[in-house]
């Protein structure tokens, strides 16, 4: 067993996940986050999948985490009409998977695995911007922030997201992320919508742009949308847009669509978060030295085939694991990419591919869509699919070898 000190960069998702990952193998490890400790992180919400949650399930925090999220009993695709075109059902997936998926909002997941890693005697640092790492000659690493404090580990992990401060550091010249033309809003409202069902995710591949809700059980209604904007904008930027003026874009944006779009559209009148699409491109190794990258820090994926925050758990508990079993630590970050790169690539180019049938112009390649997706969904297909997506295990307590 690895019984040295892991320095975890990053406090978002991937990170805390990774820290209870070590702590149930017996490694010990520190969190350093370079924001501050009231900002809850910034973002909309996350879809769970059964594969998330079956990593929560391990951790023995599958109750914490459910009981603060909502559950996803299916998806519903509308084409620009109203018209239903293709569902998902996802209301069997404990039967099968031994767990089910979840809605939960960004700021409450983060909330609540800071919390555990807390109560594991786990330290966060806040207010820690990673500024340099430096190798020892006697194989360790020290990391070095730029408030002048520096800690020292046997390895580093990078969990510090798309625009990555330690993949930046330790591969300079490899190329960044790509903007991808594409900002993703969202918001809240509290309208009646008849005929709706709730903990459903109702998606509408609208005239113009694409937009998805979803409805609790008390009434509230999440919503999301993806919109073509070429003009690439940093998120402190978008955040600089005034709430009345994005309000009165999507009106304009959407007042082709049908009643149910505009309706909810025209509705909704809280805070919008907004915040721009990157891509990562395929880099052909996520480690150097004791540097090692997870999530979107070495994969970034966009947010269309919901796989985001799953696959930053997944990678989690793998490295915990290649950690725990193998002594080498070169030998574990090379099996760690061996078992996590081929799935996360090919999940990676889904969820492009997804992104790509948001803004269809021809009606032609609208219906070849509207047709494929329902093809998707026969059973025969789908059920392949959703094995591949939903069934995937760590196998925590089988050895890596």
């Amino acid at each position: 067993m690895f019984k040295k000190n892991v320095v975890i960069i990053g406090c978002g998702i991937a990170g805390p996940v990774l820290a209870l990952a070590l702590h149930r193998a017996g490694i010990k490890s520190e969190i350093f986050e370079a924001r501050n400790e009231s900002d809850t992180d910034s973002g909309l919400f996350h879809y769970i999948s059964p594969n998330g949650m079956n990593v929560v399930n391990i951790l023995e925090i599958y109750d914490k985490i459910k009981n603060v999220g909502y559950d996803c009993n299916g998806v519903i695709h509308y084409d620009e009409n109203g018209n239903i075109f293709a569902t998902m059902d996802e209301t069997n997936e404990k039967e099968i998977y031994g767990v089910g998926s979840i809605m939960i909002q960004r700021k409450v997941l983060t909330k609540a695995l800071r919390e555990e890693v807390v109560s594991k005697g786990i330290k966060i640092h806040f207010d820690k911007k990673l500024k340099n790492i430096e190798n020892t000659a006697d194989s360790k690493i020290v990391a070095h922030f730029e408030d002048n404090f520096n800690t020292q580990g046997d390895l580093l992990v990078g969990c510090d997201g798309i625009h990555s401060r330690t993949r930046h550091i330790i591969m300079p010249n490899i190329p960044k992320p790509t903007y991808t033309n594409m900002i993703v809003s969202g918001g809240y409202t509290n309208i009646p919508l008849k005929d709706k069902n709730s903990n459903i995710i109702h998606t509408n591949y609208c005239k113009k742009a694409f937009l998805a809700y979803c409805i609790l059980p008390d009434g509230e209604i999440w919503w999301w949308n993806g919109m073509s904007y070429p003009q690439e904008q940093s998120r402190e930027e978008l955040e600089r847009i005034s709430d009345e003026k994005w309000h009165r874009n999507l009106i304009n944006l959407y007042d082709e669509d049908h009643d149910v779009v505009k309706e909810l559209v025209h509705a909704t009148s809280k805070k919008f978060l907004k915040y721009p699409i990157y891509e990562m491109p395929s880099i052909e190794t996520w480690y150097k030295n004791n540097v090692c990258l997870i999530g979107d820090a070495a994969h970034a994926l966009s947010p269309h085939a919901g796989q985001g925050a799953s696959m930053a758990m997944e990678d989690a508990m793998m490295l915990a694991k290649c950690l725990r079993d193998v002594k080498d630590i070169q030998k574990a970050f090379e099996k760690f990419q061996q078992l996590r790169k081929k799935r996360v690539e090919k999940i990676a180019k889904i969820a492009h591919d997804v992104g790509e049938n948001y803004f269809l112009t021809s009606p032609i390649k609208k219906r070849f869509r509207n047709i494929s997706m329902k093809l998707m969904y026969t059973p025969f297909i789908f059920n392949r699919m959703a094995k591949f997506f939903f069934g995937y295990d760590v196998e925590w307590d089988i050895k890596v070898k």
